[in-house]
């Protein structure tokens, strides 16, 4: 039996691919999207070449999934702030889900600080009470995750070569 986890886990790989060392990354060497910098916080001494998908599934459930709380949300929401969180960081990923929470202006606004926290969490659920404020949050951060990325490449103009990519992600759903 398939669970939400290793539906959104398939799908990010789709996304993130097997190998990659491009020059233009910042994050240099990466196996299926997990950089060698994280890898090696992850399990020292372990080449990031060397790990095998069972690996990445561990890491990105330890790592990624559980800390954003993603198997007490609903699936759609979970995988839209799991693969964003994984292209753009945790913190960064929980502020765009916390701005589009307060765009909704579903009770008292949140603080946006980048922590799911059970304020965080009262609010999703609040707010995915119905499939009509489920889609809505979920376009909202992809609104946020679309001005993330528009942001980026105006910091930092050698990143409009990920564009394409980045874009394909926000189509997903």
């Amino acid at each position: 039996m398939s669970t939400a986890f290793d539906r959104c886990f398939q799908a990010l790989l789709e996304l993130e691919g097997v190998w990659s060392n491009d020059p233009e990354d910042p994050g240099g060497k990466t196996k299926y999207g997990i950089t060698e910098a994280e890898w090696d916080r992850y399990r020292p001494g372990v080449p990031v070449q060397n790990i095998t998908i069972e690996d990445a599934r561990a890491y990105y459930r330890t790592e990624w999934w559980a800390p954003l709380h993603c198997d007490e949300i609903p699936t759609l929401l979970a995988y839209e702030l799991f693969e964003f969180s994984v292209n753009a960081g945790r913190a960064a990923a929980v502020k765009s889900l916390q701005s589009a929470i307060n765009f909704l202006e579903i009770g008292s606004p949140l603080v946006v600080d980048g922590v799911f926290g059970r304020i965080t969490q009262t609010a999703v659920s609040v707010i995915c009470r119905t499939r009509t404020g489920l889609l809505a949050l979920v376009r909202a951060l992809n609104g946020e995750q679309y001005i993330f990325y528009k942001d980026l490449t105006t910091r930092r103009p050698s990143m409009e070569g990920f564009a394409k990519g980045w874009t394909r992600r926000l189509a997903e759903l």
